[in-house]
């Protein structure tokens, strides 16, 4: 296992694997994170290389596993380098224990980690965390870099350590440790207007500055109090848990994007992580108005694997039959369809919100 420290990018792969429900997670799921985090990879040419490095990162230091080297399915080999189409959680058999003094008896909290760990650096680990707990720390839940910092004097170790096999298997967590990782800011304004409060996510540039402007034109009495946010593409669905910032506080979340493979994915998948808390929703009359009115478009957001009934789902059963005939098609239409002359000649998509 390598004992140097990993790229700002294999951590944050690192830590997507981690918080990742099954031990497989799909390459979609570490693309979108990995892109949400350091969006500098929109526009490296050398993207696709450096995923690809961070993946042999993570391997390497005993993190994951990837397909084999000759399986037709394991692999996405539609350009150079080839990425695995998956990455699964990889808990390396115990290495001949290296430890002397280093080890003792541990807190019932430290004891799952104590059991994992094996070598002189993770009991150093823990040694350090018992002596932190031990010593009557404030455990109020504070961001990872803050305890980071408290830990090691240094506000990027820890995230560093994220994919140890120590965090990998689950013996060690953040919530252990009294921190957590902060969520993505959301670009969002607010537009006083008739109460209850909404929120408007766009997942497009375009159609968030258009929605601003169209709903300002508007008489404060002739609109609703909302809050229209930029979803950033793909960042939405990593960046949700900053809605609870939100203030005032909304109560209705609805969601307008593309309507294409990847679009709605982005769509379904935030509305899943975030149903325990505000329910996201489609904002049906903008998608009416696209289906009605758009330019139908090849679809190349490249999900044909992509589950057609759990995208579908999200939609009321009124809409799903064209979505499905859309995107069956192999066509897309773009939120652009819902812009600034649509908004400002048709006020009813603002107030219908």
């Amino acid at each position: 296992m390598s004992g140097l420290p990993m790229s700002a990018l294999a951590v944050t792969l690192a830590g997507c694997v981690e918080e990742y429900r099954s031990r497989r997670v799909p390459l979609v799921i570490l693309r979108e994170r990995a892109y949400a985090v350091h969006p500098w990879l929109y526009g490296d040419l050398d993207a696709r290389t450096r995923l690809r490095e961070s993946f042999d990162e993570l391997v390497a230091a005993g993190t994951v596993r990837m397909p084999a080297p000759h399986s037709k399915k394991g692999w996405d080999v539609s350009m150079s380098p080839p990425l695995p189409a998956w990455v699964a959680k990889a808990i390396p058999p115990a290495e001949v224990a290296t430890v002397g003094s280093g080890r003792r008896i541990y807190p019932d909290w430290l004891e799952a980690a104590a059991t994992v760990a094996s070598r002189n650096d993770e009991f150093e680990l823990l040694n350090r965390l018992a002596d932190w707990r031990r010593n009557g720390p404030d455990l109020m839940t504070v961001p990872i870099e803050e305890r980071s910092l408290e830990l090691f004097g240094d506000e990027k170790a820890l995230g560093q350590r994220m994919g140890s096999r120590l965090f990998a298997s689950g013996a060690l967590t953040l919530e252990a440790l009294g921190c957590h990782r902060t969520p993505l800011p959301l670009p969002s304004r607010h537009i006083a207007g008739n109460l209850p409060t909404r929120l408007l996510v766009c997942e497009n540039s375009a159609a968030y500055y258009s929605m601003i402007k169209a709903a300002q034109a508007l008489p404060p009495g002739d609109r609703p109090d909302l809050h229209v946010a930029f979803g950033v593409g793909n960042q939405f669905s990593v960046g949700h848990a900053e809605i609870a910032f939100l203030d005032p506080v909304p109560v209705k979340a609805l969601y307008c994007g593309d309507l294409d493979m990847a679009g709605i994915q982005i769509a379904a998948r935030a509305a899943q992580a975030i149903a325990g808390d505000l329910p996201l929703r489609p904002a049906v009359a903008h998608y009416e108005w696209m289906l009605e009115h758009g330019i139908r478009q090849r679809d190349r957001s490249g999900r044909e694997n992509a589950d057609l009934a759990q995208l579908l789902g999200w939609f009321p059963a009124a809409l799903r039959p064209r979505v499905l005939k859309l995107l069956t098609t192999g066509m897309r239409i773009s939120q652009e369809t819902v812009g600034l002359q649509a908004l400002t000649r048709n006020p009813e998509l603002i107030r219908g919100l």
